[in-house]
């Protein structure tokens, strides 16, 4: 949730947000949203979930973006406990809420409270502070998307994820083709070199690479069925 008077700041600040991080799936389709009857009240949504350490990022980057260093906004982020990871200490209540410390002169700080209002601290580094006083109590907006307006939806200018996914499956299918001829050319080996002098590893080759060739073969054509 993002409270601004500048929409076209706000705007440009997801654009950039996106190219920023158009290699991960989190940022293709931002999802803007206005609050009916209001100017300064706005819902940020991601198609695809962020794992702790984006979305942290995203709220702080949202606040303090690169490009526009005067956009003024006040950001509050919510994120359920139940799709963290690996930090057992923010697995209290259902939801967290994410917000900045404007008063904290590290621009690099997330604040984070759960459903119990203790307060943390936490870095892009994976440090975790508990906080022994509380610098906002956790308050849980209620939100039905039939209380706005959609703007737009929000993609990367060019889709890195889409063209990297592309390398990686011909240089998956590359190496998997490799694999199935070089087992086959030294089964064929085998039978070619088969003689009483060296029957005996002639055998074992065609029987190793025999299987190999019949494994990987079975494999590359399972997956291609899919």
């Amino acid at each position: 949730m993002v409270n601004t008077n500048n929409q076209r700041d706000l705007e440009n600040v997801l654009f950039d947000l996106a190219n920023l991080y158009a290699d991960t799936a989190y940022v293709h389709g931002i999802e803007l949203y206005r609050r009916k009857n209001q100017t300064d009240s706005f819902l940020i949504q991601f198609s695809s979930n962020p794992d702790l350490d984006r979305f942290s990022y995203f709220i702080n980057y949202i606040e303090y973006p690169i490009n526009l260093p005067d956009f003024k906004a006040k950001v509050r982020g919510f994120y359920k406990t139940k799709d963290i990871t690996g930090i057992s200490k923010l697995k209290t209540g259902e939801w967290l809420m994410f917000f900045i410390n404007p008063k904290d002169k590290d621009a690099d700080n997330v604040y984070i409270v759960n459903e119990a209002h203790k307060n943390f601290i936490y870095d892009f580094g994976g440090l975790l502070k508990p906080l022994d006083i509380v610098i906002e109590k956790f308050k849980m907006h209620s939100i039905s998307l039939t209380d706005y307006h959609h703007i737009l939806d929000i993609h990367p200018a060019k889709n890195k994820l889409k063209n990297e996914n592309t390398n990686s499956y011909i240089w998956q299918n590359l190496k998997d083709l490799f694999a199935i001829v070089a087992c086959l050319v030294f089964t064929i080996l085998g039978f070619i070199t088969y003689n009483e002098e060296s029957k005996h590893i002639a055998i074992l080759t065609v029987l190793f690479f025999g299987f190999g060739f019949v494994l990987l073969l079975w494999n590359y054509i399972k997956k291609k069925t899919k």
